[in-house]
């Protein structure tokens, strides 16, 4: 059996993560994708979250028998909410192609306390991956005078040149969750 598995406090599984292989890679598009020997046959769908040893990765786009495709982190189309220092930013860190392994967090008030380094990662607002997986750490603080928002830039924790392995998350209850949340 290739799958870990992650569960809460009693024992109930949570997520599981199943390793895969990146066959192929661009780092330097502008929607980066990546693909993974892992599709359906191994029980890989669409909108599954995809790790590496290090952070974020992406979210599977597509899966056919034996493949799946992975939109990076490193891609316009790609959103994700911040968690910084135990709090949740209901703004979004978005890729915009300027630099590489650079990410940008917009409209966090200069109110908040934020510094160079601290660790964003994701928080309860997904269902996708689990709480505290890294994204990245803060490299830049932009302190534009006349807005009450930083502009924070963010260096990824995943290495995309040099991406070899990933993890696929599979949230268990996933279904369970959406169905809820799809009834608002």
């Amino acid at each position: 059996n290739d799958t870990l598995s992650i569960s809460d406090t009693s024992m109930h599984r949570l997520f599981d993560a199943i390793p895969a292989h990146v066959v192929f890679n661009t780092a330097h598009k502008t929607n980066n994708v990546f693909i993974i020997n892992k599709g359906l046959d191994h029980g890989i769908k669409k909108n599954m979250g995809v790790i590496s040893s290090q952070g974020i990765a992406g979210v599977v786009l597509s899966s056919n028998q034996n493949y799946s495709a992975v939109m990076s982190l490193l891609n316009t189309n790609m959103k994700i909410t911040p968690h910084i220092n135990g709090q949740e930013y209901f703004t979004e860190i978005i890729w915009d192609n300027s630099k590489f392994n650079c990410l940008t967090i917009n409209g966090i008030n200069k109110l908040e306390q934020i510094n160079l380094g601290d660790v964003v990662s994701t928080g309860n607002s997904s269902l996708l991956f689990p709480k505290g997986i890294p994204i990245g750490h803060i490299s830049k603080i932009n302190d534009t005078p006349k807005s009450q928002y930083f502009e924070l830039k963010l260096e990824t924790a995943t290495n995309f040149r040099d991406l070899e392995y990933v993890f696929v998350i599979i949230n268990n209850e996933y279904f369970s969750l959406n169905d809820l949340l799809s009834n608002d």
